[in-house]
Parts: C-alpha cells; sequence; structure tokens
C-alpha cells in the first residue's frame, strides 16, 4: 500500500523543466486575471457593487467557470447571473494584449534564464520518443506533463481574457488556440536547442491537453466531477543534485493524478464525509533520471486510491464565512484545481512491468 503519494524518498523543491515555463507563465495569466481594475474600469467596479453579493461574485473575472455544483438552487435552478459592465474596444484590446502579451513575455524571459538563447543551433533535428513504454524517454512521464500544461493554459489563459470581456465561448477559443500556439512554437525551438529534438508524441500530448481543458472549461457540470492534477516532490537523484543547481528536468519527481470528486456527484455533494472525498488514478516513474539529468531506464507505477478534496475542506472550515468573491478563497481554489498537495492522498502503487 503506498500510504502517501509525496513518500517516495523525495523532498521539498522547485518546479524544473518545460513544466515550469508553463507554469511560471500560468502563474502570471492568473495574477492578471484577478489583479485589481485599472482606474478605465472602476465604473465596471461600482456597477459590481450595487448587485446583491451572492450575485456580484458572478461578475468578477474568471470566477464563473469556477463556480461549485452547489451554486444552483435547491430545485435545481441556475441562480442568475449579473451581467458585468462592458468595455469600450480600446479598453478590451487593452487587456487582451494585458493577458496574452505578459504570459508570452513570462515564457521568453523564462527560456532566456534558463539559457535557451545560448543552447540554439541552425539545424532543425526530430525524433521519436514513443509513449509510455518501459523503455521510452522518462516512462512517458513526460507526456502527461505536456498533457497539463496544454490543459492549465487553456484554462487559466481562457479566465484571463473573460477579464478582458471577451464572451465565455470566445475567451475559450482564443484561449485554446493561444495556448497551443504557444506549446507548438516551445517544441520547435526544441527541434533548434543543442540536447534536444522537436517531437511528435510531444504535440500530440500538448493538443491533447488543449482539448481536456478546453472540455472541462465549457462543461462546468464535468469541471465540478473531474480534476487534473499535478503533484511534484523532488526525486532522490534531484536532491542529491540540489533542487535549484541541477540541470534538466525531475520527471521521476511528478505524479500526474485524475481526480473524481464526491462533491461534484448529485448525490453526495451534501454528504457529511463523502463530500469531502474524491477517487483518483496517477502516472509516475521512478530511477529514469540521473543526478546529472541523463536519461536511463527505470520503472512506472500507477497509483489508484483516495484522496482529500482540499479545497472543498477549506471552504467548510477556513473559508467558511469568506465571500467567494474574495482573492483569497479564489486563488486558493484555483491552485488546488491544479495541484494536488503532499499528503493528502492515500494510494496503492502498482509497478507495471518492463
Amino acid at each position: 500500500m503506498k500510504h502517501l503519494i509525496d513518500c517516495r524518498g523525495k523532498e521539498p523543491g522547485c518546479l524544473p523543466g518545460s513544466v515550469g515555463r508553463t507554469v511560471l507563465a500560468l502563474v502570471l495569466a492568473t495574477v492578471l486575471a484577478w489583479a485589481p481594475l485599472p482606474a478605465a474600469a472602476e465604473a465596471d467596479a461600482r456597477a459590481m457593487l450595487r448587485v446583491p453579493p451572492q450575485l456580484a461574485m458572478e461578475a468578477l473575472p474568471g470566477f464563473a467557470s469556477r463556480a461549485s455544483p452547489t451554486d444552483t438552487l435547491a430545485a435545481g435552478v441556475p441562480r442568475p447571473r449579473a451581467q458585468a459592465s462592458p468595455l469600450g474596444p480600446e479598453q478590451m484590446r487593452q487587456r487582451t494584449w494585458l493577458v496574452l502579451g505578459g504570459s508570452f513575455l513570462a515564457v521568453s524571459a523564462f527560456a532566456v534564464r534558463n539559457g535557451w538563447a545560448d543552447n540554439l543551433t541552425g539545424e532543425f533535428g526530430t525524433r521519436s520518443e514513443g509513449w509510455f513504454g518501459g523503455r521510452t524517454y522518462a516512462g512517458g512521464a513526460d507526456k502527461f506533463g505536456h498533457a497539463f500544461a496544454g490543459h492549465a493554459g487553456t484554462r487559466l489563459l481562457a479566465s484571463g481574457l473573460r477579464w478582458a470581456r471577451h464572451s465565455r465561448e470566445g475567451a475559450l477559443r482564443l484561449a485554446a488556440l493561444s495556448t497551443f500556439g504557444v506549446r507548438l512554437g516551445v517544441e520547435i525551438l526544441d527541434g533548434f536547442e543543442r540536447g534536444h529534438q522537436f517531437s511528435w508524441e510531444d504535440l500530440a500530448a500538448d493538443a491533447a491537453g488543449v482539448g481536456v481543458g478546453y472540455l472541462l472549461e465549457s462543461r462546468p457540470e464535468l469541471d465540478a466531477l473531474v480534476d487534473f492534477r499535478i503533484q511534484y516532490w523532488p526525486s532522490d537523484a534531484r536532491r542529491r543534485a540540489g533542487a535549484f543547481r541541477a540541470r534538466g528536468g525531475d520527471n521521476d519527481g511528478y505524479t500526474w493524478l485524475l481526480a473524481l470528486k464526491g462533491s461534484g456527484v448529485p448525490a453526495l455533494r451534501d454528504h457529511p464525509v463523502l463530500r469531502y472525498l474524491e477517487l483518483s488514478i496517477g502516472y509516475g516513474t521512478m530511477g529514469y533520471d540521473a543526478a546529472d539529468g541523463a536519461n536511463q531506464f527505470g520503472t512506472r507505477h500507477i497509483y489508484y486510491g483516495i484522496s482529500l478534496n482540499l479545497s472543498e475542506v477549506l471552504n467548510a472550515t477556513v473559508f467558511r464565512s469568506t465571500p467567494r468573491a474574495a482573492p483569497v478563497r479564489r486563488i486558493s481554489e484555483t491552485v488546488l484545481e491544479y495541484v494536488q498537495m503532499p499528503g493528502t492522498a492515500l494510494l496503492a502503487d502498482h509497478r507495471l512491468e518492463p
């Protein structure tokens, strides 16, 4: 029995590799989505304050897509939503470029900081990495990283674009196209980077992640039931090399989880216990990453069991009297939608044959 998914001989550390590059951009997009409104939009804020609090929170940027199943009336009829005040074309354009440009600049800055410019060559190389076989690159763990980047990028960018007053459908389409465009650019740069090559499997995983993000963002009832999460705990190799000094990714440090939330099941959402629990299944690898960043063959693992819906727990305790519109609660809910905190899952470990 795998008691805690973080008990793998690892210690806390950073988020290295391509996942880290994307996460940095996603954090910036989230901050932009929830930033205080600029002076030009003060009228919007005043208009929001004139509606009842339970309705005003629906008008906040990115909030509507995070509504929980309990945001409907007892009879199952959705609550009416307050309409955010429209922006002028110029204000909308400025916000759009702020979100998209800020995300792009964050990825670019991270790339420069990590030496992409120094490692680029004049030759474009391609390779087939395979998928999840025992003798493929990282045992396929990196493919989940690509999918997660596409998934989270699409959803968080859509939240930022709704802040720019795009329609829900328009924001989601633009976010999906933009996220895939960024991921395509990253893969093309990999083709020119020394020690890396363009991989069609990586690009396919990126596209799959964008598709999953689009599906969950467009189907609130499915989003209430399913979360795609990342958990990171540095591997032995990364710990020995130093979490902030080692180069390259740490694929062995990631566990990728799909959580089915009890709170998303109509029959369980009011249950005193089961609403806080989840059924989780995940994938991870061990022994593929050496301390020097080189790839070697290791073992692949399927994890399954029960996890804790920490967001639901916090909303019922710490945030019980905190308005849903409060930034601290919104940020907490969003982070916990994508991140599985160490020590919050009881999982069995099934080792796959080589």
